[in-house]
Parts: C-alpha cells; structure tokens; sequence
C-alpha cells in the first residue's frame, strides 16, 4: 500500500491483469521488471518480462543467482545485495536509461532456454507414460500445458 500511494504516478499496473495478452502488452511497453521476493521457486513471471523486453533487477538470493549471476558482469548488472544497491541500480537506470537499452537483457539471458519447446524432451523422458500422453494431448488441443 505504501508503495502505491507513492509511486501512483508512476507505474502504470498494479495486480492483476484481466488477459494473457493485457500482461504481455504490459511486460512488452515496460522497461524495468524487479523482484524483492522473500520466496521464489523459479521466477517465471522474471524470465517472461525479459523475454519481452525488461532489464531485471533481482535479489542475489533464492533461484536468482543461478539464472542471473553466471558471471560477474552479468551478476553486477542484474543482481543486487541491498536495498540500497537496488536504490543505486535504479538512480542509475534513471539518470542513463541508454545503459538498460544497450545491455540486451533477453540476448544475455536466454530466457528461452527455459521454455517449453527447449525443455519438452527433458520433462516428458521423466514423465509416466499416461503423463506424457496427457501433457503431448493438452498441447496439442490448448497449444500449452494445463
């Protein structure tokens, strides 16, 4: 609540938004995408925001360093230990928004590796045979896994 009554004025979505493409629109006009979770199994929501275009910044905790911090330019780019860091990172962001447009988040990243036609063999050669039938039927009908 706190952060809305400051920053109304400058974000443009808070929650929920009503379709799948209302939230890709959204990830796809912003240029910044951060995290302050305290609990993350993956960060799914953070990779789909650097698939269409967002610079992170994320803790350097949870899953973060494992998909963010593979090396130490990348790390320092993306990752920060503080709130202040984080505060530092976005005054920066701010006063040289060229920076954010030059480093490609989405090149460097790969988000895609992580996607579901880079990883359907992995998870289906794990998956029981009556798993595998229903996930390859439920693409095939819905074009996603349900």
């Amino acid at each position: 609540k706190e952060a809305k009554a400051k920053l109304s004025d400058h974000v443009l979505n808070w929650g929920h938004l009503d379709s799948k493409q209302d939230y890709y629109k959204a990830l796809s006009d912003a240029d910044i995408v951060i995290s302050t979770s305290n609990h993350e199994f993956f960060g799914v929501a953070m990779l789909e925001a650097v698939h269409f275009g967002c610079h992170p910044l994320v803790p350097n905790r949870l899953v973060y360093p494992e998909i963010y911090g593979f090396s130490p330019h990348v790390k320092k780019c993306f990752m920060y230990n503080t709130d202040n860091q984080l505060r530092k990172m976005l005054e920066n962001i701010y006063k040289h928004p060229h920076s954010v447009r030059y480093l490609n988040a989405k090149e460097l990243l790969r988000p895609g590796r992580f996607s579901w036609e880079t990883l359907k063999h992995q998870y289906l050669d794990v998956l029981s045979p009556q798993a595998k039938d229903k996930c390859l039927a439920d693409f095939k009908q819905y074009g996603e896994v349900r």
